[in-house]
C-alpha cells in the first residue's frame, strides 16, 4: 500500500446533491488504495481552495477533488499563492470527476466515478500546464484566478448569469443548451479589443473566445477540440460578429467539435490573451462554469506549473 498522505476534498452538493450520495461508495474505493484518506467537506462556495491549502501546508502529496468543474478550480486555487505562482510544486492535484459535466475530466476518457477510482490509483503523474487570469470583479476590484480546463469571454459568461439568476444547477447538457438558447435570444454582440501575444490589436464585435487548456466546456461541448494541456498554449477559438440563427448553428456543430471553420470560425494556439472592452460594454466571463466577473482581462499560461492525476 502507498504511504503517500492522501486528501480528498470532496463537494457533497455538486450535481445538485447527487454527488453526496454517491460519495461512501467512491469512499470505499478509494480507500481501497489509499487505507489512511483524510476527507474533508466543503461547506460553501470557495472552501476548497481553503481546505486544499490546509491540506498542503500540513505536507500533503496529493489532494483529490472529487465534485465537479467548479471544485477542481477551487482545489487549483488551494496550491496558489496570490500572484498564482504553486506554492506547493512537489504535490499533485488528483481528479475524480463526480459532478454532472465533468468537462475536464471528459478529455481523457469520460468514465463513471467509480470506474474514474481505479483508473486513478493506477495513473502517472504528468506535469501540465495551467492558466491564470486577471480580471474585475462585480464589485470593481482587481482579481486573478487559475484554471486548469477553459475560461471563455462573451456568450458565455451571459449563459452562466442566467443559470445563477434562475437558481438552475449548470452542470447537465439539457441546462447548458436551455441556458444557452435564452441567452442567444438576448444577445447583443459587444465591441472590444483583443490582442494575442504580442500581436496588433484587433476590433472585434465579440460573440465568444473560448480559451482552452482543456478541451470541453457546458456540460460535453468540444469547444476546444486540439487543447493540449502540456503544450505551453492554449487553444482559442473565435466566434467574431454572429449572427443569432449562426450562434444557434455553431452550437448544434459544437457538441461534436464540427464548429472550427463554420461562419469562419478560427482556432489558433497561443500563450497570451488581452481583451479590453469598448463603448462601454460589459463583457461576461466564464470560469468553469462560475460567472466571476467581466473585462479587461488579460490570459497567460503557466507552462509546467502543476503535477496532476487523473484517469
Amino acid at each position: 500500500m502507498s504511504k503517500e498522505r492522501i486528501v480528498a476534498v470532496v463537494n457533497p452538493k455538486a450535481s445538485n446533491g447527487a454527488g453526496g450520495k454517491r460519495w461512501p461508495k467512491l469512499e470505499k474505493a478509494l480507500r481501497e488504495h489509499w487505507p489512511e484518506l483524510e476527507v474533508r467537506m466543503t461547506e460553501r462556495q470557495g472552501h476548497a481552495s481553503t481546505l486544499t491549502a490546509e491540506a498542503l501546508e500540513r505536507g500533503a502529496d496529493m489532494v483529490i477533488a472529487v465534485g465537479g468543474d467548479g471544485t477542481t478550480n477551487e482545489v487549483l486555487g488551494g496550491f496558489l499563492d496570490a500572484e498564482g505562482r504553486n506554492r506547493f510544486p512537489d504535490a499533485c492535484l488528483g481528479v475524480v470527476a463526480n459532478g454532472t459535466g465533468g468537462d475536464f475530466q471528459r478529455m481523457f476518457g469520460a468514465l463513471a466515478p467509480l470506474a474514474q477510482v481505479q483508473r486513478l490509483a493506477a495513473a502517472n503523474i504528468r506535469t501540465v500546464d495551467y492558466g491564470l487570469v486577471r480580471f474585475v470583479d462585480h464589485e470593481g476590484e482587481a482579481r486573478t484566478r487559475a484554471f486548469v480546463n477553459m475560461v471563455s469571454v462573451g456568450i458565455s459568461g451571459l449563459v452562466d448569469a442566467i443559470v445563477n439568476d434562475s437558481g438552475r444547477p449548470l452542470g447537465s447538457t439539457a441546462a447548458y443548451v436551455g441556458a444557452s438558447l435564452e441567452a442567444i435570444s438576448k444577445w447583443r454582440n459587444q465591441p472590444v479589443t483583443l490582442r494575442y501575444d504580442d500581436g496588433d490589436a484587433q476590433e472585434l464585435d465579440l460573440t465568444l473566445l473560448c480559451l482552452g487548456n482543456g478541451q470541453y466546456f457546458g456540460a460535453g461541448m468540444h469547444a476546444c477540440p486540439n487543447a493540449e494541456v502540456d503544450s505551453g498554449q492554449l487553444e482559442a477559438v473565435l466566434l467574431d460578429g454572429f449572427r443569432r440563427r449562426h450562434i444557434v448553428g455553431a452550437l448544434g456543430r459544437c457538441f461534436k467539435g464540427k464548429h472550427i471553420g463554420y461562419r469562419g470560425i478560427e482556432s489558433k494556439t497561443v500563450s497570451k490573451v488581452q481583451i479590453d472592452p469598448r463603448e462601454g460594454a460589459e463583457v461576461l466571463i466564464d470560469l468553469d462554469g462560475e460567472q466571476p466577473g467581466k473585462a479587461p482581462l488579460s490570459v497567460e499560461v503557466v507552462h509546467a506549473g502543476l503535477r496532476l492525476r487523473i484517469a
